[in-house]
């Protein structure tokens, strides 16, 4: 062989060595713009659930934290109508029942309360608040049994 072709040769197998790793580098990159792809919209998708979720929570909070307010509300009205009201005892809130319609609550509960012979009772009691635009509550009906 002579040196021309030698040079052929080495040329024809650069080139042949180029074209193998230029596919290899278009199969990398490739891949890599599909990993890519997939993990942003992995990123899109949690955040969009995030959002959705922390609007969610935050509505069901205001609705509840007024509800809470119109129990503590209720128990301010009817200790005003205890023989007793140093000594009432009012259930946790998950023990009552308290009904949202627009900006009135209907609260259904119960006190223990010592009467006027100094005797514990359990008085069951139904009242009915509306949260006035200044944030003040007024008692629309209050029903103690």
């Amino acid at each position: 062989m002579n040196d021309n072709e030698e040079s052929k040769e080495t040329l024809n197998q650069t080139t042949q060595k180029k074209e193998e790793t230029n596919q290899g580098d278009k199969y990398v990159t490739i891949k890599l713009l599909f990993v890519l792809a997939c993990i942003i919209f992995i990123i899109y998708c949690m955040v969009s659930i995030f959002a959705n979720n922390s609007s969610k929570t935050s509505s069901k909070n205001s609705s509840t934290d007024y509800k809470l307010e119109a129990y503590i509300m209720s128990q301010e009205f009817i200790e005003k109508e205890l023989k007793a009201p140093a000594t009432a005892e009012f259930p946790s809130y998950h023990k009552i029942s308290v009904v949202q319609t627009d900006n009135r609550y209907k609260v259904k509960a119960y006190v223990d309360s010592e009467n006027s012979f100094g005797a514990k009772i359990r008085t069951n009691y139904y009242i009915t608040l509306e949260r006035n635009s200044d944030e003040s509550w007024t008692k629309i009906s209050c029903e103690i049994e």
